[in-house]
């Protein structure tokens, strides 16, 4: 606005500066009567002025209306960019974790798969002296229990089917066992009542005994039971059982 206050007023200074119409310096009006020059351009000066500014703040206003507007939109559009880089890189994000999850577990279930396949290799590798210590364990075990209860040889000797069969049957035993059992009778004829029991000593039988038949010997001896339980159980593990 100051440069158009500026160039107005040097219009008026040059206005004033000469005339125009008659040689008087004074313009006839319709009604005869002279408008003085200077007056004329103050007018137009003002209307000049007053257009100006009219038409600046126009254009002030409408670039303002359109600053504004750009603004907005650059504003939304940022807001959008910002939702949509918020939303792809929460995808990703996800995507990436869903698959170091996936990745994880993978490693997880081989480290679980290997670590059985170890334990597995640990047992399969034990198994022998597992089976050896528990077979010397059940030996202690039972010739502890034989020891404290000779009367258990009789439990053991109430497995032993003859039949109805009569015959004569050669019992052996450790001689410790001997007098034990030979004062026994009535509880031996009661479990061979067909048969004719004759005890013996044998200094190579330490616990349990051996049954001579006229059908074939029975060895109930502790340690040869628990080595034919060792093969039966051996067996099983070679066919993976």
């Amino acid at each position: 606005m100051k440069l158009w206050s500026r160039v107005l007023k040097d219009v008026q200074v040059t206005a004033k500066a000469s005339t125009i119409g008659p040689q008087s310096g004074e313009k006839e009006t319709a009604a005869g009567n002279m408008v003085p020059i200077d007056i004329q351009n103050r007018i137009l000066s003002n209307y000049v002025l007053a257009t100006a500014e009219s038409r600046a703040a126009a254009l002030l206003s409408a670039a303002q209306g359109k600053s504004r507007s750009m603004l907005e939109k650059a504003a939304e559009e940022a807001k959008t960019i910002k939702q949509q880089a918020y939303e792809e890189g929460f995808a990703r994000g996800y995507r990436e974790g869903e698959q170091q999850a996936q990745g994880l577990k993978a490693e997880a279930e081989a480290l679980l798969e290997e670590a059985r396949r170890e334990r597995e290799e640990i047992i399969r590798s034990a198994e022998p002296e597992i089976i050896n210590l528990a077979l010397r364990l059940a030996e202690r075990i039972v010739n502890h229990q034989l020891d404290l209860d000779p009367s258990s040889l009789l439990v053991m000797l109430k497995g032993i089917q003859l039949g109805d069969v009569q015959q004569e049957i050669v019992l052996r035993v450790h001689p410790d066992r001997l007098s034990y059992l030979k004062g026994k009778k009535d509880e031996l004829c009661w479990l061979f009542p067909q048969a004719n029991v004759r005890v013996e000593a044998d200094p190579g039988i330490k616990q349990g005994f051996i049954l001579d038949t006229r059908q074939g010997t029975v060895d109930a001896r502790v340690g040869t039971q628990l080595e034919e339980l060792e093969l039966v159980l051996k067996e099983v593990l070679d066919r993976g059982e």
